[in-house]
């Protein structure tokens, strides 16, 4: 579930704006993987009451509003909610430069609303998709979504790469080099010229010469790759498991 929140004083605009972005959100792509919320607000108070409760993602805010502004609501949200991703929305062109204090990933004018609100949207939808683990793939039949922690790992097929999942196995058109530099901020490790390996789904690391999954799948790893593999696996560990 991906939740959109729009916050704006102006009642009409900010029902278009919500209108907007539920529409978008209905045509984008991998809706039988995502779900989409829309919450409207007219107050920036609003906005902090709702999050005592429920998350937002994604946050379409127009700045001047009155007793707490855009941007003063903006400063407490990265303060305390760091995550959430937001978009000002403002008719005052002129607030562009002042917006980058808080750091939002864009900035859209009221006038040009139907021009640029799909871009923005999308682009936080991806960055929200990648923050939580989820990747897309454009296999061979259709466009997948995955969470990192659901693939097991890539396998080399010629001019192909094979993505190894619990349940299926997807075929996608290139290389597991491309792939590979996609992949660095996630836990993936090539272990071999033919393998990118999830280090979140190895069970057992045997002998140093290969790695035995969560499935109890073996996969080899090559002389090449050992001792990379080696400070990488123990650096994953000690991350994940040492406080």
């Amino acid at each position: 579930m991906i939740t959109i929140a729009v916050c704006d004083d102006d009642v009409t605009f900010s029902k278009y704006l919500a209108l907007s972005a539920e529409k978008i959100c209905n045509d984008i792509g991998f809706k039988e993987y995502l779900s989409f919320s829309v919450a409207e607000f007219n107050c920036a108070e609003d906005v902090l009451t709702y999050l005592d409760k429920y998350p937002i993602n994604i946050l379409l805010l127009d700045i001047d509003m009155p007793q707490m502004n855009g941007f003063d609501l903006a400063g407490k949200l990265n303060k305390l909610y760091p995550d959430i991703i937001i978009i000002f929305v403002s008719s005052h062109e002129n607030f562009v430069y002042s917006s980058f204090e808080y750091r939002p990933l864009g900035f859209l004018r009221k006038s040009h609303i139907d021009d640029e609100l799909q871009s923005a949207l999308s682009k936080a939808i991806e960055k929200c998709m990648a923050a939580n683990n989820i990747l897309t793939f454009n296999t061979i039949k259709k466009d997948i979504i995955l969470r990192t922690n659901d693939i097991l790992y890539f396998e080399v097929d010629k001019n192909y790469f094979l993505i190894h999942t619990a349940d299926d196995v997807y075929k996608c058109r290139g290389t597991l080099c491309n792939l590979e530099e996609s992949l660095k901020e996630f836990n993936f490790h090539r272990i071999h010229a033919a393998f990118i390996v999830n280090m979140e789904n190895i069970d057992k690391v045997k002998h140093g010469t290969e790695v035995q999954l969560t499935n109890k799948k073996f996969l080899p790893i090559s002389q090449k790759k050992a001792s990379g593999f080696k400070k990488a696996y123990m650096a994953f560990l000690r991350k994940r498991f040492i406080k």
